[in-house]
Parts: C-alpha cells; structure tokens; sequence
C-alpha cells in the first residue's frame, strides 16, 4: 500500500530535497491520492509522493499562523487520537488503520476520493497516529481554515510535488 505504484518500490528520496529516505533515522511521510473513475468505477492513483520530515517542518513553519492554529485545532476536535491508538494498538495491518476516514467515519469503499497517509522511519512503517485516511469531503472543510497565504504556498506546492494533469483537482494534505 505504502509503496510507488508508478515503480512498484519503495519511495527512495524526498521529493523535495532528494534526500535518501531509506537511511537509518530519517523520518518521513508518504501520502497518496485516489478517485473513483467514473466510467470504470475503479479507484485509481492521482498521485503520490514521499517527503522527509525536515521539508515538511519547513513548509509547514511557512504557512501563516492562523491556519495552522485553524488546523491543529480541526484535527484536536475532530479525532479521538488516544481512543484510535487505544482500538488499533499492536495493529500493523495498514487496511486497518486506513479502512474508515480518521474525521468522518466513512468507509474507504463508499468514498469517491481520498487521501491516504504514512509516517515512516527508514523502510519501516510508525504505527501511531498514522497511518491514515482522510476522505475528500473532509480535505475540502480543511481547506476552508486555510488563509489566502498558506493557499498559495500550497499552490506552489503542487506545482513541485503534483504532475500536471493534477492541477487543483484535489488538495495536498501536509
């Protein structure tokens, strides 16, 4: 689940900085989007990527103060996290931890986009607040608590870690 799709391997470097992910004691977070594909009905990758904790520390120390404020406070009321880790504890079955939106409840099955996220060590998967799945609905309401700035360091965000035929179809979660 938490490997590339596109190469069928393990996510080797950063996409921000390159740095080898695979090393002892970094610290990193893969997220993956998909969407139903109407015609088809299948649930198809939109994208994927891999970024080391450092980057994700420094973009997110970019966005403006009260949409951070916004989005911890979101998630703090949103999420039961010690009841979760409580339920899941000594769980390492990723379908587990990934099978219901951590906001909304609703299962992967009936969702027609979601994103899916890893907090990784080496080639090792944390099992702790992550790994997650936040549907798409919910990514919307979160970028409601977003301001104007933190949008467009999002927006450029994309450009970097998104291909093009992306665009703005869905939003980034970090």
């Amino acid at each position: 689940m938490f490997y590339s799709e596109k190469s069928s391997d393990k996510f080797k470097e950063c996409k921000i900085c390159t740095e080898n992910l695979l090393q002892d004691g970094i610290n990193y977070v893969i997220e993956k989007a998909y969407e139903k594909n109407i015609l088809s009905g299948k649930t198809e990758l939109i994208y994927e990527y891999a970024i080391c904790y450092d980057c994700i520390e420094q973009v997110i120390k970019s966005y403006s103060k009260k949409s951070i404020t916004n989005i911890n406070n979101f998630f703090i009321n949103s999420i039961d996290l010690e009841r979760r880790n409580y339920d899941l504890s000594g769980n390492e079955n990723v379908e587990d931890w990934i099978s219901t939106c951590v906001i909304s409840g609703k299962k992967i099955e009936n969702l027609d986009n979601y994103q899916i996220s890893a907090m990784c060590v080496g080639e090792n998967i944390i099992f702790s607040h992550f790994p997650m799945m936040i549907s798409g609905d919910v990514m919307e309401e979160v970028q409601e608590l977003i301001s104007e700035e933190t949008r467009n360091i999002m927006d450029g965000l994309k450009e970097l870690l998104l291909p093009p035929t992306v665009g703005n179809r869905v939003p980034i979660f970090m």
